[in-house]
């Protein structure tokens, strides 16, 4: 299983959110689901302290005051569903989130400055490889690891 750590502002709004969400499925009376919500909320009420960083950086901090800005535009959503102005202001806000960090991404990307094309030899050299080896699966010289180690009668360790 893997473990993730998130800041105090995330772990609060989650819970808040996850409170709404188990308040509505008490309205509609819908048990099954209200009862993952309270396990849910058990969770992150007795998750386990593990640690402080350093300050966080300004771009940092604006990123996770967006995630924190668009958990509490969920939770309102939440109040009223049938908001359709609300939902699409909900919706674009997170599509500018997500476009931030792609942004993000390509520039820490290195950018490709020219591709240089393969030469006549090395297309060759290519060609044979793959037609060499499509040959001997073909005659049945290569074989899989699985199929070589049971032959030899090694078994596989795990």
């Amino acid at each position: 299983m893997r473990y993730f750590s998130i800041d105090e502002d995330t772990l609060n709004a989650l819970i808040d959110l996850i409170q709404d969400a188990c308040i509505q499925c008490q309205e509609i009376n819908d048990p099954d689901t209200e009862k993952f919500y309270q396990y849910m909320l058990g969770e992150l009420e007795h998750a386990k302290h593990i640690g402080t960083t350093p300050k966080l950086t300004p771009e940092e901090e604006a990123r996770l005051k967006k995630v924190e800005r668009y958990l509490r535009m969920l939770q309102q959503g939440l109040i009223d569903p049938t908001n359709e102005k609300e939902n699409k202001k909900r919706r674009d806000f997170a599509r500018g989130i997500v476009r931030d960090e792609e942004k993000q991404v390509t520039e820490k990307r290195e950018k490709v400055e020219h591709i240089v094309p393969l030469t006549k030899e090395e297309l060759n050299k290519i060609e044979f490889e793959q037609y060499y080896e499509a040959r001997e699966v073909k005659l049945g010289r290569i074989v899989s690891l699985d199929t070589l180690l049971k032959k030899s009668g090694v078994k596989k360790n795990k």
